[in-house]
């Protein structure tokens, strides 16, 4: 099985917008995700998009995913882009979905043209709980860190995977499931 990180675009109104699709949008995802096929997903807090991992054979099985995704099929998400990970650091565990806003994190993201290089980095990350889970993406990091500090993401992930830090920015994103 393939990991596919997922950047959906949202339409203008969005929070209004999902009302009516919101609660089977969730049931699907945690549905998924017992089944090992959402690795995580969350709302930008400008709502103008979301990021989700998928696990899934192949793009044609992933097409299907999103695609059937109330949100999808709802006009909510107005367009999306996938991309395999090269390298996948699961998360140590399966957090507790969280609907309100409150648990704000960040992603990390930038230059990693040594892919098996930065994934010990990413694993002691995780096992020290500073990462949720993470890799690289067309030779580019995305790390998202286990903390609503943006300074503190940057210099974790900075420090453990010895990327230049001028090279890394961070965005906030929140971590519903």
């Amino acid at each position: 099985m393939n990991v596919f990180h997922v950047s959906a675009a949202t339409v203008e109104g969005y929070v209004t917008k999902r009302e009516p699709f919101r609660k089977a949008h969730i049931e699907r995802l945690k549905e998924l995700r017992s089944k090992g096929v959402v690795r995580m997903g969350g709302p930008w807090p400008d709502g103008r998009g979301v990021d989700l991992v998928y696990r899934a054979k192949d793009a044609a099985e992933l097409k299907s995913l999103v695609e059937g995704d109330p949100y999808w099929s709802g006009g909510v998400w107005s367009s999306y882009a996938a991309l395999p990970f090269s390298v996948f650091v699961e998360p140590k565990e399966e957090v507790p979905v969280v609907l309100d806003g409150s648990r704000k994190l960040f992603i990390v993201e930038g230059p990693a043209e040594d892919a098996l290089g930065v994934e010990p980095a990413l694993v002691t990350l995780r096992d020290q709980g500073r990462l949720m889970l993470g890799g690289v993406v067309e030779q580019r990091l995305w790390a998202l860190a286990n903390t609503a500090d943006e300074a503190q993401a940057l210099r974790w992930v900075a420090d453990a995977t010895r990327l230049e830090a001028g090279r890394l920015g961070a965005r906030p994103l929140f971590y519903v499931l």
